[in-house]
């Protein structure tokens, strides 16, 4: 995925781009007479740029006429087919992340208070806005960070720092601030990179791997993240062990600048099944740890050879991932209920954009473990 990429799909980073991260399906929706959500009112809010970057919102988040489901027939050229005795993955939210940028901007920033207030109802409210369910938010520094690339424990060679340089600080608050907003929102974090004293290459830019005898104290890294979130009242529902570890290599030069790890799929089996899951366990922590999070096309090179260990796919904080990736040319080798932790090996054989009849239509990147009633194609 590239930098671009990832900027327009994932990361929400300034109130003038803040709003234009979902847009809302319009058109006239169409159901089979039979369909059981004929008749249901659809609410539907707009988000229109005048670039193709998405950077100069012209409507943000304007609420549209609210239009119905309805049987076959007239103008209609838009079609979503609900096949309500199929079911695949629980649909846990959609959303975005919120970034250092973010809380800089809104925390003691150029954004005022008031502002803030305004969009993060607009954006986390299910009453008065659009209801985000899911935040995939960044462990210290990602590629939507002001410079300098930190991490949540600077100092070598242990942990007894973490979080003293403050830098998770206005995340976490404007995580809580989402949480007080829809208290059914999900929460997830993911590093871009460990510290970079942890690492072969000292830094946390320019990739690296994680050498092995960091591999334990890299999991409590993982454990006082959490811990700490848990201290303000914010249960992290999931982590990941790495968000995107092959983005960033010599052939993406730009992309290398920002913070990133990398990591093949065996060693992503031997820190989540030897010392991540055991670190969660001793601290009593039920976080799931979602596996292959990121992009579909990796999932050969790296997400299948995970899934093939039986440790890591059976245990219990173990979840499988549908990916933040738009594309729908995974393999989609397994299909896994996390909270039944019931699999299948079959493919599904419904359209590649899915979803479920509800009240509110939206459109999201944000990742998600899914069961979806119904198949949508739109």
């Amino acid at each position: 995925m590239s930098r671009a990429g990832v900027r327009g799909r994932r990361m929400f980073a300034a109130a003038t781009s803040a709003a234009a991260l979902l847009a809302a399906a319009v058109g006239t929706v169409v159901l089979s007479p039979s369909a059981h959500a004929a008749g249901e009112q659809v609410n539907i809010w707009l988000t229109t740029t005048s670039d193709g970057g998405g950077r100069t919102v012209t409507r943000g988040l304007q609420q549209q006429a609210a239009i119905a489901f309805g049987p076959a027939g007239g103008s209609a050229n838009q079609t979503i087919t609900v096949n309500e005795n199929a079911r695949y993955q629980t649909f846990e939210g959609g959303g975005a992340s919120i970034t250092d940028t973010t809380a800089y901007l809104f925390r003691g920033g150029p954004i005022s208070a008031a502002t803030r207030d305004a969009v993060m109802r607009r954006l986390f409210s299910p009453t008065d806005g659009i209801g985000l369910s899911f935040v995939r938010n960044p462990i210290g520094a990602s590629d939507l960070s002001r410079p300098g690339n930190v991490s949540l424990g600077d100092t070598c060679c242990n942990l007894n720092d973490f979080g003293a340089n403050g830098y998770d600080t206005n995340v976490r608050l404007l995580t809580q601030q989402a949480k007080s907003l829809n208290p059914a929102l999900r929460v997830k974090g993911v590093p871009w990179s460990a510290p970079g004293w942890m690492k072969d290459n000292g830094r946390m830019d320019q990739m690296g791997w994680l050498k092995f005898e960091y591999y334990p104290m890299y999991a409590q890294y993982f454990v006082k993240y959490v811990q700490s979130y848990q201290s303000a009242g914010i249960p992290v529902d999931y982590v990941s062990v790495q968000n995107e570890p092959n983005c960033c290599q010599a052939g993406n030069p730009t992309a290398m600048n920002y913070p990133g790890m990398s990591w093949n799929s065996s060693g992503l089996v031997e820190f989540t099944k030897n010392h991540l899951f055991p670190a969660f366990r001793a601290a009593g922590i039920n976080t799931k740890v979602l596996v292959h999070d990121w992009n579909y096309g990796d999932y050969g090179q790296i997400g299948q050879g995970i899934l093939a260990d039986a440790a890591i796919r059976n245990d219990p904080s173990s979840a499988v991932s549908r990916g933040t990736g738009t594309s729908a040319t995974r393999p989609w080798a397994r299909r896994c209920a996390t909270r039944t932790r019931t699999c299948a090996s079959s493919p599904p054989s419904t359209p590649a954009v899915r979803g479920s009849a509800t009240s509110t239509t939206t459109t999201s990147t944000t990742s998600s473990t899914t069961r979806v009633t119904g198949a949508a194609a739109w």
